[in-house]
């Protein structure tokens, strides 16, 4: 009850913690049982909207004043035990050195046998979330803040190069082809900064539309597209939940990927999960591995330049804001290079409008 009351309070007073002191507490999420990176995992103040999101490394960062000491965040990942990390406790900790926090995974597997009923049945499960989206997603015009992170490994060490960018989508959450996509999002790089000093124009360019593009429940050419996915070949890969609630795990796979099918060009492997909410029927992850001949040095889903063999990983991941699901993080990984995109804030009322894509950092 006592905690129950202290938070009441400070759903009361929240709108006056931007006045407060903050400090920054850092930490890393591992999975218990692997000790890898928890990617995308939410850390919240229960009853208010202060929160952060872990990268795909793991690694996450979240302020906190003197007021809320006593109190905890909760820490929600797919597939993952919901825990609480009492802020008193972390302080303490991360003062002895790195806060490493283990959440444990909670799956069980119900075979992976691929039965042309269950098959229909997940096919179904999808035009339902696909049916959905309109309740479930952001159905008007929003931007998204988030930080933008390009890593690229190099025969001389890691390159970065990092920025806050403000997305803008004019029309809100719905299925669209590849021209709606283009011609409904622009964004704007703010804040870049990078280690390593451009000698070219590839290395100025933001490839920020593989972030967009990777927007499973608004991209075409995907296990979502009715149209193509009696191409797909479906699995069930169990149940797991998040926050309580139960989340349908589909795997999928492709014979015979084509331009048509998937969205990156020679593709010669497609593979992945998809992860539905069974009761509200909303798409909560999207992870997908391509086998691709090679890759072009302006993007993966344009004609490749090379005959070199390469992996594209793709993983998306949606959060709950306010009653609706927002995009949580993005991670696209392929050849020597990583992009990810973590939204740190969005606003739908009165939202930036913003023509155009800025393909150059300035």
């Amino acid at each position: 009850m006592k905690l129950k009351v202290i938070v009441a309070a400070m759903m009361f007073a929240f709108p006056f913690m931007a006045f407060a002191q903050m400090a920054e507490l850092k930490g890393r999420l591992i999975n218990k049982e692997t000790n890898e990176p928890v990617p995308f995992a939410n850390i919240v103040l229960p009853g208010t909207t202060h929160g952060a999101s872990s990268d795909s490394d793991g690694n996450f960062s979240i302020g906190y004043t003197e007021l809320m000491k006593d109190l905890a965040f909760k820490i929600s990942a797919v597939g993952f035990t919901t825990v609480d990390l009492p802020i008193a406790k972390a302080i303490a900790d991360s003062e002895k050195g790195e806060l490493i926090v283990q959440i444990a995974p909670v799956i069980y597997s119900v075979g992976d046998v691929d039965v042309y009923g269950k098959s229909m049945v997940y096919r179904k499960l999808l035009r339902e979330a696909v049916d959905n989206i309109g309740r479930n997603y952001i159905a008007q015009p929003y931007n998204y803040v988030g930080k933008f992170v390009e890593k690229t490994a190099t025969p001389g060490g890691e390159h970065f190069r990092d920025a806050e960018v403000v997305i803008y989508n004019a029309l809100g959450y719905a299925r669209m082809n590849a021209k709606d996509l283009y011609v409904n999002h622009g964004y704007r790089f703010n804040q870049a900064s990078r280690s390593f000093n451009p000698i070219s124009a590839y290395d100025g360019l933001t490839l920020m539309d593989e972030i967009i593009n990777s927007d499973v429940v608004m991209a075409p050419r995907s296990v979502l597209d009715e149209s193509i996915n009696d191409e797909y070949t479906f699995i069930d890969k169990g149940i797991t939940n998040i926050d309580g609630r139960e989340i349908q795990v589909i795997g999928f796979s492709v014979e015979t990927p084509t331009r048509a099918n998937v969205y990156p060009a020679d593709a010669k492997s497609c593979v992945g999960e998809i992860y539905v909410d069974t009761q509200n029927k909303a798409v909560v992850q999207y992870h997908v591995k391509y086998e691709l001949v090679g890759t072009n040095y302006l993007g993966y889903n344009l004609v490749s330049n090379s005959s070199t063999p390469a992996t594209l990983e793709i993983l998306v991941t949606y959060k709950p804001f306010e009653s609706k699901y927002i995009l949580g993080g993005v991670s696209v990984t392929v050849a020597n290079k990583r992009l990810e995109f973590v939204t740190t804030d969005v606003i739908i009322d009165g939202a930036e409008v913003i023509e155009g894509r800025q393909y150059i950092e300035r």
